[in-house]
């Protein structure tokens, strides 16, 4: 006759747990690898999500994700005839754009 003894169970459920939480880091993870400078905020945003807190600055912006992630976005100004626009003191801009991020600290 075979016993089956408590921990045995525990062992597998463990190990389980430790298996999902591997596949949902590395689908994170990927979400992050396929971020690339010049990203919108809507491009982003479809990729990662809402932020948890988004900080405001003179030149962009910051967004924070609860899992400690960052995402940074600058005003970026359009490319062009940048001596006339600077002579006639005009300038255009685009609207913010991914400039660099910060990935989450890994667990696995």
């Amino acid at each position: 006759m075979t016993y089956a003894w408590p921990w045995d169970k525990k062992a597998t459920v463990n190990e389980e747990f430790i298996r999902r939480l591997s596949q949902a880091e590395a689908a994170e993870k990927s979400k992050w690898r396929n971020l690339k400078i010049g990203m919108t905020k809507p491009q982003v945003r479809v990729l990662l999500g809402e932020p948890e807190r988004v900080v405001n600055h003179g030149h962009g912006s910051t967004w924070r994700y609860l899992n400690k992630g960052t995402v940074s976005f600058s005003i970026i100004p359009r490319l062009g005839d940048t001596s006339r626009m600077m002579a006639e003191k005009r300038f255009t801009y685009q609207e913010e754009q991914v400039s660099g991020w910060v990935e989450p600290d890994w667990v696995f």
